[in-house]
């Protein structure tokens, strides 16, 4: 499995690094779409398939709603807690310093 810790910031194509089987989301990671047209139109990182989707994988409430299309369209900053919400993260990790010992736990 692929499992990317996005720490910070993550804009448009920045996301594609982060797609693998598990993304843990910190209270400082965020997501925003910096050009709209990433998200609405044929793009080289996959936003244009990602966002229409969100909350499809893991059966989130917010599937019934056009989450990706308001990401996409207002630039809206989605928070670790949204990301985890609409499947654009799978975990929450509390304490960045808990990315450390994850990191080494699963080393071993």
């Amino acid at each position: 499995p692929v499992i990317t810790m996005p720490h910070g910031m993550v804009n448009d194509g920045g996301y594609a690094l982060c797609m693998g089987s598990y993304v843990l989301a910190t209270r400082d990671t965020c997501f925003r779409t910096l050009n709209p047209y990433r998200g609405l139109a044929f793009d080289p990182i996959g936003l244009s398939y990602i966002l229409p989707r969100l909350g499809d994988d893991f059966q989130q409430p917010s599937r019934h709603f056009p989450v990706g299309m308001l990401l996409a369209l207002t630039s809206y900053e989605a928070e670790a807690h949204d990301m985890v919400e609409t499947g654009l993260a799978t975990h929450y990790v509390e304490a960045p310093s808990k990315l450390g010992t994850i990191e080494r736990g699963l080393a071993e």
